[in-house]
C-alpha cells in the first residue's frame, strides 16, 4: 500500500498525500491573494500620508453653519476646510480627519424638531443598538 504517490485507475489523476495536484496551482493564488491583502496592501496604506494636515487655526466645514476644529497635525481625509473648499459642502456632508491609524468621520444630516426630540432619537438608537449587540456591549453615560 502506497500512499505518497498513486494513481487511480479509474480517473488517471495523479496524488500524492491524498492531494489532487490540479488544486494545489489555484490553493497557492488564493493564498498569495490573501497575503496580498492582509500584509501587503495595509503595509502600502500605512506607509502613505495625506497631504491635507490641518495647522494650528483651521476650522472644517461640516456642513451649513456646522463646523469642527480638529487637532493640529491631524490629516484631513474627506470634506473641506473653512475658505479651502475641496468637495461641496451643503445641508448634509461628511468630514474625516486622521491621525495614524486613528480615524475620526462626522457625519451632519438635517433634523426638523427640536434639542428634546433630537436627545430622545438618539436615545432610541442607542438603545436598538444595545439590544443588537447583547449583553456584552458596555454603554457608557454621555449625559
Amino acid at each position: 500500500m502506497r500512499l505518497l504517490a498513486t494513481t487511480s485507475a479509474t480517473s488517471g489523476v495523479r496524488r500524492s498525500a491524498a492531494i489532487d495536484r490540479r488544486t494545489v496551482g489555484p490553493a497557492l493564488l488564493v493564498l498569495a491573494l490573501a497575503v496580498l491583502m492582509s500584509v501587503a496592501l495595509p503595509a502600502i496604506d500605512g506607509a502613505i500620508s495625506y497631504r491635507d494636515q490641518v495647522d494650528e487655526g483651521d476650522v472644517a466645514q461640516i456642513a451649513d453653519g456646522l463646523t469642527l476644529v480638529p487637532a493640529p497635525g491631524w490629516d484631513l481625509a474627506t470634506g473641506a476646510l473653512v475658505g479651502h473648499t475641496r468637495s461641496p459642502v451643503g445641508p448634509t456632508a461628511t468630514t474625516a480627519v486622521v491621525d495614524g491609524g486613528v480615524e475620526l468621520q462626522v457625519q451632519a444630516a438635517p433634523f426638523d424638531g427640536t434639542p428634546s426630540a433630537l436627545l430622545t432619537r438618539i436615545d432610541e438608537i442607542r438603545a436598538d443598538l444595545g439590544r443588537l449587540r447583547g449583553g456584552a456591549a458596555a454603554a457608557t453615560s454621555w449625559r
